[in-house]
């Protein structure tokens, strides 16, 4: 017995979001561990009142989920518990500035957009599996370049980096 598979445009919709969703989280954690520190993250989650340990739990989501999305491997699992985190940003950081992100100190109109893309993947099959192999293995290579290229990037131009040095300077 043959078994035909058909991808259809939705299906690839289905993968664009989920990896993308995936890459962001992954540069979200990046954020937190190259630009801020995990010791920075501490600092920022004890200012807004939660327990500052809680910065590693959330960071260790954020890296096994962004990978878990991109892999396509149990990322339906993890996209709750990464909306509940976005979820969390908006309550106690994002929520005071507004709906619009473009408003001082950043409202929650991005984050919102992202828990509507991580319960619609949700409801999405694992797509990434079903792509022959030689595409996984492009994909993969062209993720990890940009993420070098980014996080090169933002370590170099931080602005707590520059801020950093400046004082060091003094």
């Amino acid at each position: 017995m043959t078994t035909v598979t058909t991808n259809t445009r939705a299906d690839y919709a289905a993968f664009l979001l989920r990896v993308t969703m995936g890459i962001f989280f992954l540069v979200h954690a990046g954020l937190k561990i190259f630009v801020f520190t995990p010791a920075g993250t501490v600092g920022f989650f004890a200012s807004l009142g939660v327990p500052g340990w809680f910065a590693y739990p959330v960071i260790a989501l954020e890296v096994v989920g962004g990978i878990a999305l991109v892999l396509g491997y149990y990322g339906r699992w993890l996209a709750l518990p990464l909306a509940a985190d976005l979820l969390g940003a908006i309550v106690l950081v994002h929520g005071k500035a507004g709906f619009f992100f473009t408003n001082p100190k950043g409202g929650w109109e991005y984050l919102a957009l992202w828990i509507v893309g991580l319960i619609a993947i949700c409801g999405c099959a694992f797509i990434f599996s079903s792509l022959p192999s030689k595409s996984q293995a492009f994909t993969l290579i062209w993720m990890a370049i940009g993420l070098v290229f980014y996080f090169s990037y933002g370590r170099w131009n931080s602005r707590l980096r520059k801020e950093a040095k400046a004082m060091a300077a003094e």
